[in-house]
């Protein structure tokens, strides 16, 4: 990427390993073909000021894609047959004993119109046909807390509730957090972000799953240390140990 081109870029991401730019945040997204200029570009003496640039590359000097993190004692696996064309979209289902739960993750540009909406119509069914606990996080550039928004009332005819309720950028709801079964859904927060990273606020939520810990097997256990040590100092004190003296029980025994 020409040095020119990169002091103009807006703002850059990386999506299925492709790495992509803005020169200005209305502006089509272009494909960067050469990161390392980039890279270069950034770590030059002196360093560029910090702008939206800046504040958007510097996560990706480590990543350098678009992904999805778990923790390494959460076994997920990624669902590639239920994410729909080229849209920004990843869906995984996290592996939980006799509980599958399916999350989805997907961005829509402000631009894009009916093929995504329809498309991601068809996901939202295909989900459901996959499992009824789907959670889908998500960019959607839809403000949902417009009363008259035909977009939520779609979504609501999926049985998919949002679980949002306050604004997620300055005043509109952008990034709603959608469930289909809310029962599971214990704690939900919008986490204020640092202007200098993200225009959006962050959205959390912590989802309370049903687990069943099956024994394995069962076995005794001796606690010594809440022995009757009373009674069994009671019992040795009227024992007859005249008894383990006797000629007979040395003949016998010994």
């Amino acid at each position: 990427m020409p040095q020119k081109l990169a002091e103009e870029v807006h703002s850059f991401w990386t999506f299925d390993g492709r790495t992509y730019a803005k020169k200005t945040q209305d502006s089509a997204k272009a494909m960067v073909k050469n990161i390392e200029e980039l890279t270069t570009y950034c770590r030059r003496t002196p360093s560029p000021k910090p702008s939206n640039f800046i504040s958007n590359f510097i996560p990706l000097q480590s990543y350098l894609r678009n992904s999805s993190y778990a923790y390494q004692d959460i076994c997920v696996k990624r669902r590639k047959y239920l994410e729909f064309g080229a849209s920004e979209l990843i869906r995984f289902e996290v592996f939980i004993p006799n509980f599958k739960l399916l999350i989805c993750a997907v961005y829509r540009q402000p631009g894009n119109g009916t093929d995504f909406w329809n498309s991601f119509d068809y996901s939202i069914e295909q989900a459901l046909n996959f499992t009824k606990n789907v959670l889908i996080t998500d960019d959607l550039n839809v403000d949902l807390l417009t009363e008259c928004n035909h977009r939520r009332n779609e979504i609501i005819q999926y049985n998919m509730t949002n679980i949002i309720e306050e604004p997620t950028r300055f005043g509109p709801l952008l990034d709603p957090i959608l469930i289909s079964n809310d029962n599971i859904s214990i704690d939900i927060e919008v986490i204020q972000v640092d202007r200098a990273i993200s225009d959006h606020d962050a959205t959390l939520v912590h989802l309370k799953i049903p687990f069943l810990n099956k024994k394995s097997y069962t076995r005794n256990v001796w606690l010594y240390k809440h022995a009757e040590f009373i009674s069994l100092n009671g019992d040795i004190d009227n024992y007859d140990w005249e008894v383990l003296l006797s000629e007979r029980f040395t003949h016998k025994y010994l």
